[in-house]
């Protein structure tokens, strides 16, 4: 009886386990002691001092939606090598009176205890591109809606992009996306955004 219970619940458990992308859901969750970030729906939003970042993790579903928007077409669809990745609609809103200044590509995503994880610039996607069919198109879009290169967001300013990671491990139960040297107010700050990952699978 005992092995029988057992192999029910191995069986169950498998079943349950994530396949891909789009059998998870990573969610905002609130920092302890984090008086500056508001979690509003599938967005955490950073507020200081008249400066707003706000962090969106984009399913495969809303990433099309994204683009739908855009009236581009989705560049990661049936990418080459059965290639997924893990993106981020990340904003800035600057109404203070300071410059913003921020390279994207010091950020890092972390699972766990893991070590940082780097985002994907526009030179690595030319690698992965540059050889496939319709792989200019495909870079050509990326390169209007991701982040890459240092900017600077005047007052009143404000800047949207994706922020593109390899794909998250499946097994992990938790992430955090830290915007590394952001530097407002004469100051170089790490702002740190977390997020549950849970399984997202509908029942057969």
């Amino acid at each position: 009886m005992a092995l029988y219970l057992s192999l029910i619940f191995v069986f169950f458990a498998c079943a349950a386990t994530p396949k891909s992308l789009d059998q998870i859901s990573i969610i905002p969750t609130p920092l302890p002691d984090s008086g500056k970030y508001k979690v509003r729906s599938d967005t955490v939003v950073f507020e200081d001092n008249n400066v707003f970042i706000s962090v969106r993790h984009l399913s495969p579903a809303l990433l099309n939606r994204y683009y739908q928007e855009r009236n581009l077409p989705n560049p990661f669809i049936n990418f080459p090598k059965g290639k997924e990745f893990t993106i981020f609609a990340v904003k800035f809103i600057n109404n203070s009176k300071d410059r913003i200044t921020y390279n994207p590509m010091m950020s890092a995503m972390f699972e766990g205890n893991e070590k940082p994880i780097r985002p994907i610039d526009v030179t690595d996607f030319y690698f992965m591109l540059s050889s496939e069919p319709e792989g200019e198109m495909r870079m050509q879009i990326i390169k209007k809606t991701a982040y890459d290169i240092q900017f600077i967001l005047k007052s009143g300013d404000e800047k949207s992009a994706l922020l593109i990671f390899p794909a998250i491990d499946l097994s992990t139960k938790a992430a955090t996306i830290i915007l590394r040297d952001i530097y407002f107010g004469y100051k170089w700050v790490n702002l740190p955004f977390a997020f549950d990952v849970t399984a997202n699978i509908p029942p057969k």
